[in-house]
């Protein structure tokens, strides 16, 4: 990957994959880009300034790797502990290996008294005579049985006494914590600040795709013109729809979402001479929407969705507009003084609302906003019940966060 400055064009890219933030940012000349970002649309012209491992993501993919080898405080302290501890357990288990050596050569009865095995005669011939289990009665030698039963407790005392878990445990837990959350999107910057996280009193969350589902999706929705018969509702529904699909901007695909569930479709018309403007809006020539606007009463809702049919070769084609005022007014278009209020209304409740103009008149507008996560809820309450502070960041202006 390579990062670099646009040198010229406009575009929206998506930065998911480094900021988290769903929303494609616009770009436009002198602006940073980043390598490994998608370009939504448009052409940009770039100059790479940083490539290979100077890369924003070879940078992050490198703080993974170092937060995975650091060592935690407490993992440096049991270090320290086991350089004097295990030569220590060494020297132990050599003792105590000498010294039941020493003993069962000595008094082989002692060490007889703990295995519950005859003693040997003199020249290390088992008494047999009595023998009920072979396995009660070895061939070997009195002092091979001490021999064994002294490397045995020294075994034992250097499986026990030896802090081999005390060494090994905490750098595998860095290492499993770090790598899960890598995978779950969190980053964590090495063994010491996840050690300390048991410490913290203030949890702060991202909003978007944190605290939100971090995809778009259409509120509310709503038509200016009185007595709008159901039929020409569907039609503009399917040309606003049909006008937003040939754009790969999520609060376009949330559009398009929107629009196939309110008419109950797999697929809507044809757009053509497709035009978009990044920070303004779209305009497009859409056809083949008529049968769409087939009677609600012919196809009920719970009839699962329908198939679409072919378009006739002579429909009526639509000019549509979506975008925001700015873009209305370029195109000539005036926004009603009650459309302006409901539009405030809506922009106050952090939302992002889309005019819509079919054949020259602006007939409807769509709110749009990140929804909240159903398990952010929950996990924000639990957070309180443990007594943590929960503080939300985020890029949005105040207004939005709020809402």
């Amino acid at each position: 990957p390579a990062d670099g400055i646009v040198v010229s064009g406009n575009s929206m890219i998506d930065e998911s994959m480094l900021t988290g933030e769903s929303m494609p940012v616009h770009k436009k000349k002198d602006d940073v880009v980043m390598g490994g970002t998608v370009n939504v649309n448009g052409m940009l012209l770039v100059k790479a300034t940083h490539v290979g491992s100077e890369s924003a993501l070879a940078q992050i993919i490198k703080l993974v790797e170092e937060a995975q080898t650091s060592k935690a405080p407490i993992q440096r302290f049991a270090d320290k502990i086991s350089g004097i501890f295990v030569p220590f357990i060494i020297v132990v288990s050599m003792v105590t290996f000498t010294i039941w050596l020493i003993i069962g050569i000595v008094d082989y009865d002692y060490i007889n008294s703990y295995t519950k095995r005859r003693p040997a005669d003199g020249n290390g011939t088992e008494a047999r005579n009595n023998c009920s289990n072979a396995r009660d009665y070895p061939r070997q030698s009195d002092d091979y049985f001490a021999m064994e039963f002294a490397f045995q407790t020294a075994i034992t005392v250097l499986s026990i006494a030896c802090p081999c878990a005390l060494g090994l445990a905490t750098p595998t837990a860095v290492m499993v914590g770090t790598g899960q959350g890598a995978k779950q999107g969190i980053l964590i910057k090495g063994g010491e600040p996840l050690e300390l996280a048991h410490r913290a009193k203030i949890v702060v969350f991202d909003k978007t795709g944190t605290l939100t589902h971090g995809k778009p999706k259409v509120i509310h929705s709503q038509f200016f013109r009185s007595g709008l018969s159901s039929r020409d509702r569907r039609i503009y529904l399917a040309a606003i729809g049909t006008a937003e699909s040939g754009s790969e901007h999520p609060l376009g695909i949330a559009i398009v979402d929107h629009v196939k569930r309110e008419l109950n479709v797999d697929s809507l018309g044809f757009v053509k001479d497709f035009e978009m403007v990044p920070g303004c809006g779209l305009k497009a020539s859409v056809s083949g929407v008529e049968w769409i606007a087939e009677s609600e009463e012919d196809t009920p809702k719970n009839s699962g969705r329908r198939e679409s049919s072919p378009c006739p070769v002579d429909s009526r084609t639509h000019r549509v507009l979506v975008g925001n005022r700015e873009w209305m007014s370029r195109n000539g278009l005036a926004v009603p003084k009650m459309t302006e209020e409901a539009i405030r209304e809506f922009e106050f409740l952090g939302q992002t609302v889309f005019l819509a103009a079919v054949n020259g008149s602006v007939v409807g507008m769509m709110s749009i906003a990140d929804t909240i996560r159903e398990d952010a809820v929950v996990a924000i309450e639990t957070l309180h019940d443990m007594g943590q502070s929960v503080v939300m960041l985020t890029g949005d202006n105040r207004r939005t966060a709020r809402a």
